[in-house]
């Protein structure tokens, strides 16, 4: 018999949940560690979309990225995702910031889509790495699009690109550190206007690929992992997709 601590167990020893930020949340957020597993369902985001897909597989249990329980909560809503979770008789297992810099987690994946090579970690959650080939900072763009399927804002640096620095999400704050490792071109998920400003001015081409597209390869690989370590039950990827689209002219 499965229960859910057994699952997070599984989880801390990948990506243990004291290496995450001070700030997150991660860690068990809703259910009991008692309760018998009878599935899981794993996904960027949990959202009512993905509680219903995971009652239709006969899951009980979510291991999501995002914290489904993040800034405090000042009052209860039936309506809220946590409510409906507890109402559908679930657990849900958050893995943030601990899987952002865990090996083979969230920035690996990312590195390795863009076939980057000679990965190594800086930051804790970021990486760097090196292309197969110096590109130009718009192919250096095209490329990120091709690898991720999204499309992407640039801001295009002084330098063919060759060496890369990455931050998955909303790493905007990150990129300033890598630009001063010397890297030429540097890739994340989501930047801040103000972040725009002194990004432009470091050198470096700068190319924003979106927080969904950036992080969504972490549900595919959870499901990998939670399949291999509880063989006898049911583990599938929930269907996501991007809460928006980009319009161009």
């Amino acid at each position: 018999m499965i229960r859910v601590g057994d699952v997070e167990g599984v989880l801390d020893q990948w990506a243990p949940f004291s290496s995450a930020e001070d700030w997150d949340n991660v860690g068990l957020l809703v259910g009991n560690r008692e309760m018998t597993v009878t599935g899981i369902l794993t996904a960027l985001d949990i959202t009512p979309e993905v509680i219903v897909q995971a009652r239709k597989a006969g899951a009980n249990v979510v291991v999501a990225h995002h914290p489904v329980i993040f800034a405090p909560l000042r009052r209860i809503d039936s309506c809220s995702v946590p409510s409906q979770l507890l109402a559908a008789g679930m657990a849900a297992l958050c893995v943030h910031t601990n899987m952002d810099r865990a090996p083979g987690g969230v920035n690996d994946i990312l590195a390795a889509q863009l076939g980057l090579s000679d990965i190594r970690e800086e930051e804790g959650l970021c990486r760097t790495g090196t292309l197969s080939r110096e590109m130009a900072p718009e192919d250096f763009a095209a490329h990120v699009m091709r690898c991720l399927g999204t499309a992407v804002r640039i801001s295009p640096g002084n330098a063919m690109v060759h060496s890369v620095g990455l931050c998955s999400g909303a790493g905007g704050d990150y990129l300033l550190h890598l630009a001063e490792l010397g890297v030429q071109g540097l890739i994340t998920g989501e930047i801040k206007h103000h972040e725009w400003l002194e990004l432009s001015r470091c050198g470096a081409t700068v190319v924003e690929a979106g927080h969904f597209d950036t992080e969504i390869g972490i549900a595919a690989e959870l499901a990998r992992r939670l399949s291999e370590a509880f063989t006898d039950l049911t583990v599938v990827q929930a269907v996501e997709q991007c809460p928006y689209r980009t319009l161009s002219q």
